[in-house]
């Protein structure tokens, strides 16, 4: 969803609307904290709401368009190697 340039929160939000520098996010795995769903972005001043609206919407669309099998295993994959 969000890890590496060919990620959906990558492709959408900065790629097709050029709304970030960068974006990302993940799953942590830390033993303190684990599953905790985090998201990141650099943006202008002037593109934030667009930007978190932008991320709202990859979100939202999880409901429509659930992650598939191939995304799951290159999550799984960065978080074991």
């Amino acid at each position: 969803f969000g890890g590496g340039f060919t990620s959906r929160l990558f492709a959408d939000v900065r790629t097709k609307k050029g709304l970030a520098y960068g974006v990302g996010g993940g799953v942590g795995t830390t033993y303190d904290h684990p599953g905790i769903f985090q998201l990141a972005m650099g943006t202008k001043s002037g593109t934030t709401a667009a930007a978190i609206d932008a991320l709202y919407e990859e979100i939202d669309g999880l409901e429509k368009n659930p992650f598939t099998a191939d995304e799951l295993k290159k999550a799984k994959d960065s978080i074991l190697n």
